[in-house]
């Protein structure tokens, strides 16, 4: 098993099976990252950046990795394998985000989405961690 996702940490359970739990300090500012992202008025970067200021302790690359990482919403991606193609499977974790913020998430990083604000907000560096 290859280390968690921020925001998750490994753990073995008590008949030696891995999983990954939330971690209790981590988990709450990606759930924030999510939600901030979701409403559009900052992009990726200042999001990061303000992430950075809260404890995030990753590159932007990795940064922005995580936030496309379908993990955080409770599903695992298993690649095509011979015949079969590949597809999503629920995960046996906590997810740490719905499917429906997750993909809100995607939306606004592709463009789908627009900002409903009339202008936009200067990062004040400060992450609201929930």
């Amino acid at each position: 098993m290859a280390s968690a996702p921020f925001g998750y940490r490994n753990r073995i359970s008590e008949d030696n099976r891995k999983y990954i739990a939330i971690h209790p300090v981590h988990g709450p500012l990606i759930k924030g990252v999510f939600k901030e992202l979701a409403t559009g008025r900052f992009n990726t970067e200042q999001v990061w950046k303000m992430a950075k200021g809260d404890g995030l302790t990753c590159s932007k690359q990795a940064f922005w990795m995580a936030i496309r990482n379908p993990v955080y919403c409770g599903k695992i991606f298993i690649p095509p394998f011979k015949d079969e193609p590949g597809h999503f499977v629920t995960g046996q974790h906590e997810p740490l985000i719905s499917e429906q913020l997750f993909d809100e998430v995607q939306d606004v990083i592709d463009g789908r989405k627009r900002n409903l604000s009339n202008k936009p907000k200067k990062a004040d560096n400060k992450f609201d961690v929930p």
